[in-house]
């Protein structure tokens, strides 16, 4: 092989990661106003809702929960959405494959 070859190949492949490390921060940042809002509506906000009947259904959510899990519960009390949870676990996840540390936690340090 060329040497001018071998630095074409090297551009393509550095263009392509880009491309898909770009990807995997918009997956990350993609979740984040969902969580937010999730998280503003469990803190008893109602930015959002446009509705009075919106508002009474969030301001009653968690009586359903009282009869169900013990845990979702819990963090119902503390004001903590776990919708909220599972999307800030989502887009730390979407940057570990991506990221440095990402791929350094999947080789076990």
């Amino acid at each position: 092989m060329s040497l001018k070859y071998e630095k074409q190949m090297r551009s393509e492949i550095a263009e392509k990661t880009f491309l898909n490390k770009g990807w995997g921060y918009v997956a990350a940042l993609a979740l984040l106003p969902y969580a937010i809002l999730k998280s503003l509506w469990a803190w008893g906000s109602t930015v959002g809702l446009t509705t009075k009947q919106a508002v009474q259904n969030v301001a009653g959510f968690g009586d359903p929960l009282k009869e169900g899990s013990a845990f979702l519960y819990t963090l119902y009390t503390i004001e903590i959405d776990f919708t909220a949870i599972l999307a800030i676990l989502a887009s730390l996840f979407a940057l570990a494959l991506v990221t440095s540390w990402g791929r350094n936690y999947q080789n076990g340090y």
